[in-house]
């Protein structure tokens, strides 16, 4: 936290911004440092993980009048494994997917966290087309209904990816 809000870095980036070098400022990250950012008055836009499987930003972005950028909404797509990946930035997805007993694929992800509420857009990577062009149709779907949203498991899980 200390380094966020050092005045000195924070009043470089409103130099950046009156000097028209940057149009919106914007802080990348979560839990406490994220809930100082929106809260900040410093930020015009947030960057924070939500996903089915992370969900702890939601409390802080859905209260925010900030543009607000989901990122990992996939999850780092844990569903592609059978058997535990190796990479650990997968692996924890795959292990939180596999405790609650979600049924997880690239609709249900997409939609639940580009209609989350607070979220103006999601991040997609992709360097398919093809997956890029079904996750556009998926979001184009709408937000889950209330029945399927109530019925997906959650818990908090210390610390996030």
């Amino acid at each position: 936290m200390s380094t966020l809000a050092r005045d000195d870095l924070l009043a470089e980036l409103d130099r950046a911004k009156r000097a028209g070098k940057i149009r919106f400022a914007g802080y990348s990250g979560e839990n406490e440092e994220l809930a100082w950012a929106a809260s900040s008055g410093r930020f015009d836009v947030l960057e924070c993980s939500v996903s089915v499987l992370d969900r702890a930003s939601l409390a802080i972005v859905s209260k925010t009048p900030l543009g607000v950028i989901a990122k990992r909404p996939l999850a780092n797509a844990p569903w592609r494994f059978d058997h535990p990946p190796e990479r650990g930035d997968i692996r924890v997805y795959w292990d939180r997917m596999r405790e609650l007993g979600i049924s997880l694929g690239p609709d249900l992800a997409i939609r639940f966290a580009a209609h989350a509420p607070g979220v103006s857009c999601a991040i997609v990577g992709t360097s398919s087309g093809e997956h890029l062009a079904s996750a556009v149709r998926a979001a184009e779907k709408g937000p889950l209904d209330d029945a399927t949203l109530a019925g997906l498991p959650w818990r908090e899980w210390p610390g996030v990816v």
